[in-house]
């Protein structure tokens, strides 16, 4: 990291190491993924990054560039899945993309512990319900609804019950408030004005109508606003499967009607989202 992200991270090194072979996701990441890989590399053993419109080639040779992990680390080799090559075609109803997967497997020569960096093109709903089991830290920011933003609403239910659903209890839920368009999870978007600072005051916990209690414990600097971490303790009963697969479904058909193509066989005249035919990406 550079010395003026350094001067912006304010996070006990605990709720780092606590982590052990963690997952981090971040959908709509971009290339904004410098600092996630910084703060977490080597906690986490599998960073996952999604986007629609910045993946397009997955042989752009910009995704090695990008990862930052210590000098220890030494590339054991990048796998490329699905499409090489794609770009979303906007129907009249639904927008449809050949899913992709570019992963790269490094190794610790000291330690021999193995980190993967995996860059997935489609849409980050898919990759959170395909690739995810359990989920140590959530990444979000930067983005906006309308032009040059993805429209996706992870900061609205019932994406936010999708990510919740898979975030261990005391997981991490980073963000700088992006496109939350729900009153429940305003105090996400704490200090971006001065309405937020005197309703949210900072210093305490915040609850949704599920019951999960939301903790600030540290920020790690700006990007559409300052981006606050969040510890999450989880309400014990939250975990329903039925209604976890029902906000799947929600927020499949909220992603604009999203298809994902595999194959030129795929029906890809349905108005709503089809059902991938392979989890591996």
């Amino acid at each position: 990291m550079t010395d003026i992200e350094l001067d912006e991270i304010h996070l006990d090194e605990k709720y780092i190491t606590q982590i052990q072979d963690g997952v981090l996701f971040y959908p709509c990441s971009g290339y904004d993924v410098k600092l996630p890989i910084s703060l977490f590399a080597p906690y986490v053993n599998q960073f996952i990054f999604a986007d629609l419109c910045e993946y397009r080639n997955l042989k752009n040779p910009k995704f090695k560039e990008l990862i930052n992990l210590p000098s220890n680390y030494k590339l054991q080799k990048s796998v490329i899945k699905g499409a090489v090559e794609s770009d979303f075609t906007q129907h009249w109803n639904y927008r449809s993309i050949e899913p992709g997967v570019r992963d790269f497997k490094y190794y610790d020569k000291n330690t021999q512990h193995r980190v993967s960096v995996l860059f997935r093109r489609g849409y980050g709903i898919y990759a959170l319900r395909d690739l995810v089991s359990e989920l140590d830290v959530f990444f979000y920011r930067g983005d906006s609804m309308g032009e040059g933003g993805s429209d996706a609403r992870w900061n609205t239910r019932p994406s936010i019950s999708c990510t919740l659903s898979k975030l261990k209890d005391g997981g991490l839920y980073i963000t700088d408030g992006s496109n939350c368009l729900q009153r429940e999870y305003s105090f996400l978007k704490n200090y971006q004005n001065e309405y937020n600072k005197k309703e949210y005051p900072p210093g305490r916990d915040y609850f949704d109508k599920s019951g999960n209690m939301f903790s600030c414990v540290g920020e790690i600097g700006p990007r559409y606003g300052p981006t606050f971490v969040w510890k999450v303790t989880k309400n014990k009963d939250f975990n329903d499967l039925q209604s976890t697969k029902n906000d799947f479904e929600r927020a499949q058909k909220l992603f604009f009607h999203v298809n994902e193509l595999q194959n030129s066989s795929d029906d890809s005249n349905s108005f709503y989202p089809m059902t991938q035919k392979s989890n591996s990406l």
